[in-house]
């Protein structure tokens, strides 16, 4: 992976706040990204009674790595960023039900297949050096006009 200075996470993905989740892009390449996040009680899935995210909000934090990978891509070739979706996941392991306060996480997503449309990222998240969730994710990033039939009430 590459040392470099990356935008502001909230330019590279098509999100608003709350839902921009991940703090950071900590190293990106061609085939790979690793963004960061650290667990505070502002966080949109914290939950005060657990102390902590759950677990299954690391699917949300690998789709957005995916999302922040495609946006430098866009950026370092002059094109607006475009929205991506989830298709589905293969294989989601967590070895745990919390990421608790103040835990710092380190997304990974690393791009398998790629074509116009279709990709599949082999993702991973890290706390304290070690593999606490995995996934294979699946995504499709729509053309513009079928992103415009899918937002057309039927």
């Amino acid at each position: 992976m590459t040392e470099a200075n990356y935008p502001p996470i909230e330019a590279l993905l098509p999100h608003s706040a709350p839902m921009i989740l991940l703090d950071e892009v900590l190293d990106c390449n061609e085939q790979e990204i690793c963004c960061g996040v650290t667990i505070s009680e502002q966080g949109v899935f914290y939950d005060v009674h657990k102390q902590g995210v759950a677990a299954h909000v690391g699917i949300e934090f690998m789709a957005q790595a995916i999302g922040a990978a495609a946006g430098i891509k866009a950026l370092s070739t002059d094109k607006p960023i475009q929205v991506g979706l989830l298709l589905g996941g293969r294989r989601y392991q967590d070895q745990g039900k919390v990421y608790p306060l103040g835990a710092v996480l380190k997304v990974y997503a690393k791009q398998v297949m790629l074509d116009e449309h279709m990709g599949v990222y082999q993702c991973r998240i890290e706390y304290q050096g070690e593999v606490v969730a995995s996934a294979q994710l699946n995504t499709y990033r729509p053309s513009q006009q079928m992103l415009e039939t899918l937002k057309t009430p039927a």
